[in-house]
């Protein structure tokens, strides 16, 4: 298994709805995450990909980052470059969202 995760690059990595995933559940997890990711994304998230893949990862100078803090009035939406066909990995994402937005009984 950790070959076939080594064989991924860390641009399909990033394109998956499960990484981004992770970066917000440590994100709402975790202060010190949270700040390190505002103040220094390229290296938090080449930090995160590093851990993921079992090798040291530098992300290409081409790809821009972005990252937006929300707050009680301002709600940031992303749309995807093309459509995202559901797949089973991204299920958890699913789910974490539905936990998030579901009300309380």
């Amino acid at each position: 298994m950790s070959s076939n995760r080594s064989r991924r690059t860390p641009r399909q990595v990033l394109a998956q709805p499960g990484f981004r995933a992770r970066l917000t559940s440590r994100a709402l997890e975790d202060e010190v995450f949270r700040r390190q990711l505002a103040s220094h994304p390229r290296t938090t998230i080449e930090a995160e990909l590093s851990s993921i893949l079992g090798r040291r990862v530098r992300l290409p100078g081409d790809i821009r980052l972005h990252v937006h803090r929300e707050s009680s009035k301002v709600f940031h939406f992303v749309c995807p470059a093309a459509a995202v066909v559901a797949r089973e990995e991204d299920s958890d994402l699913l789910l974490f969202w539905e936990r998030i937005l579901r009300p309380a009984p």
